[in-house]
């Protein structure tokens, strides 16, 4: 079994989403862990950063496998984030996913630095429309609300 398809192992991988992942899943506890075992196999440096590269773009095509219930032939995925401008994670991410077709956002004329700042103003305009804009089964809140408020000075 590769490192990759041991780590494609933990639970956080097989739950299904909506799903939000931060240092408490891979922070330095799992670093330490995944460099552990990879050490443990005579990886060098190089290969630990292409083996957690690869981790990361199978566990978004995972996902998109498993969980997405479409048309696979038709899907377009709109890529943001730091991670488009990884050749490699896009690559492998190709890769994976070859019946996909990928766009960044900056396809539909929006920068890349600027993704946070639309998104919040997407959040002011779901404020401002009164659209609930929490996802009560990712966040565990206890229905979905409006969030923000308005503020006239």
């Amino acid at each position: 079994m590769t490192c990759v398809e041991k780590m494609m192992q933990l639970p956080f991988f097989r739950q299904p989403p909506p799903k939000s992942a931060g240092r408490e899943q891979f922070g330095r506890s799992f670093v330490s862990g995944m460099r552990q075992l990879m050490s443990g196999r005579g990886l060098s440096k190089y290969d630990m950063l292409a083996t957690g590269t690869m981790l990361t773009a199978r566990s978004i095509a995972n996902a998109y496998k498993t969980h997405l219930r479409i048309d696979r032939d038709a899907i377009e995925v709109i890529l943001c984030g730091g991670g488009v401008r990884n050749v490699t994670l896009v690559a492998m991410l190709q890769g994976e996913l070859p019946e996909t077709e990928f766009k960044t956002v900056e396809d539909f004329a929006i920068p890349l630095q600027a993704k946070e700042c639309v998104s919040f103003a997407m959040l002011a305009a779901a404020c401002i429309d009164g659209v609930p804009a929490n996802l009560p089964q990712v966040t565990g809140a206890s229905r979905p609300v409006v969030l923000g408020k308005i503020v006239r000075v």
